[in-house]
């Protein structure tokens, strides 16, 4: 496999580490081993990134592996910490069908981090003390960031939820790694799908409302639509809050934009794509997050049909499989993020066990180099283990710590639900139009 320059990967020098044995998931402690050797594929990062950070898995027990779970169990997040379990429960099941003589082992110890800054740390140190191989979880940017100085001085590997972007731009080490999409990458989104949309010389208009969140998606979509050939034709700042915009009606109805970009927020957006139809513009309008609520729909009505948007997406869950949203205050935003988390716990969970597994049978972990095998993260030495091996994936880190994959999905706003697409190409249809019911 080619090596992605930027991206970490495992090097061709061997390196090794000791690893505890195994046990049972359900309890029973017995010293289970396997006769067969697995190797790890290049494209499987978790483990040379616990070599490089200096963590490694504790010989607290010859009977278990301790994994820490932080999530917020109580208050008003609590939503978040049930949407991790129900991850770490899915990634279990598929683990104890594939590898259960490995994964049988591994002990799953929780902490409540409540969504806050001080009990995060407070939990993180709980976690220390535990001994734990890795922490998965503190899905809220405030615990995320509090406790990763905690798992780095430590050299605990600690494999985030968070879309918090400060957490990889103020990186507390090596070993802290993002196994989720960011929230400021919706930008990139929005740009593929208009790009994908656009055919030869079509006009695009990107508006925002000059807030510091809008300009700045503004700004990226341009920019990127820019590196794909596909410049935008306007990009517009306007006032907020104004009651009518009939001089930026002017400028669009003299370049008719195949699409309107808006970044902002309902109320505007309402009003803009009012003023689009009576000016007879039929350009779909694609928003930001802000316009995935029930507020938007509220506001435009019959007229938010054909609006897309982007909507965290889980990292490499295939976009296919999402469903519609029904709406409901601001419930569909709210169940997509929690979707998400719930994949990319389960993502955590499976790949950072495929790590473990590439060791035995003799409790060390022996890195063997890239290996030719796209999309398998594990590659048995005997054939009648081969099945099981497509339950792990490669994942991949850029120097930053942030996981290769998806942030965000674009939904399309149809009959009161927002109805997944990749692009218009992959899902059959084009902006406006309905891709399914």
């Amino acid at each position: 496999m080619t090596q992605n320059p930027g991206r970490r990967s495992i090097g061709a020098a061997p390196a090794r580490f000791d690893m505890v044995r195994t046990g049972d998931l359900n309890g029973e402690r017995g010293n289970v081993r396997m006769g067969r050797t697995f190797h790890v594929l290049g494209c499987l990062a978790l483990g040379a990134l616990l070599l490089a950070s200096g963590a490694a898995v504790p010989r607290g027990s010859a009977r278990d592996i301790a994994v820490g779970i932080a999530a917020p169990m109580s208050g008003r997040y609590a939503d978040r910490g049930a949407a991790v379990l129900r991850g770490i429960a899915a990634a279990r099941m598929r683990l104890a069908e594939t590898m259960k003589p490995l994964t049988s082992s591994l002990r799953l110890v929780e902490v409540d981090d409540a969504c806050s800054a001080q009990k995060a740390a407070e939990a993180a140190r709980r976690l220390v003390a535990a001994k734990v191989a890795v922490v998965i979880g503190h899905p809220c940017g405030a615990a995320a960031l509090a406790a990763a100085p905690v798992y780095a001085a430590a050299g605990i590997l600690y494999l985030s939820l968070t879309r918090h972007p400060r957490l990889t731009e103020e990186r507390a080490g090596a070993g802290i790694l993002r196994v989720a999409g960011r929230d400021d990458r919706q930008a990139a989104a929005i740009a593929d799908y208009v790009a994908a949309a656009l055919t030869g010389s079509e006009a695009v208009a990107v508006l925002h409302d000059r807030t510091a969140y809008a300009s700045a998606i503004a700004a990226d979509v341009s920019q990127r639509l820019t590196a794909l050939d596909r410049r935008p034709t306007l990009v517009i700042g306007i006032v907020a809050g104004e009651p009518s915009y009939p001089r930026l009606m002017s400028r669009l109805k003299a370049v008719a934009p195949r699409l309107v970009v808006f970044a902002g927020f309902p109320s505007e957006a309402a009003v803009i794509l009012a003023e689009l139809r009576a000016t007879g513009l039929a350009a779909p309008l694609v928003g930001s997050d802000a316009l995935a609520t029930a507020q938007f729909h509220e506001l435009a009505g019959d007229m938010a049909d054909g609006t897309a948007v982007p909507l965290p997406a889980p990292l490499v869950h295939a976009l296919r499989d999402a469903a519609p949203l029904a709406i409901g205050g601001h419930t569909t935003p709210l169940r997509a993020g929690l979707a998400a988390l719930e994949t990319d716990a389960a993502t955590a969970l499976v790949h950072w066990s495929g790590t473990l597994r590439a060791g035995w049978p003799d409790d060390r972990l022996d890195w063997t180099g890239p290996q030719s095998h796209p999309g398998t993260g594990i590659v048995p030495d005997d054939q009648d283990t081969a099945a099981n091996t497509q339950a792990i994936q490669g994942l991949q880190f850029d120097d930053h710590g942030d996981a290769a994959g998806t942030s965000h999905a674009i939904y399309i706003w149809r009959e009161g639900r927002l109805v997944p697409v990749a692009h218009p190409q992959a899902a059959g249809t084009s902006p406006g139009a309905a891709p399914g019911k």
